[in-house]
């Protein structure tokens, strides 16, 4: 499943508005941190943990602003 798959699910019933404000946040973030993990050639599982804790942060940031 993609990251902005993940996203959608994990801001799900936010405002649409809102959505798509966070939502390209947290894919601009997950971005960068994806290239400088390759950088500096970061294992997968650090990888997967870094998306999860993007999405988890998503979650509580969605929950919030609901």
């Amino acid at each position: 499943m993609s990251f902005s798959t993940d996203m959608d699910r994990a801001l799900n019933g936010m405002a649409t508005g809102q959505k798509a404000a966070v939502k390209s946040a947290f894919t601009t973030l997950e971005t960068a941190l994806a290239d400088e993990q390759q950088d500096y050639e970061s294992s997968p599982q650090e990888r997967i943990a870094t998306k999860a804790r993007l999405l988890e942060l998503a979650r509580e940031v969605g929950v919030r602003m609901k």
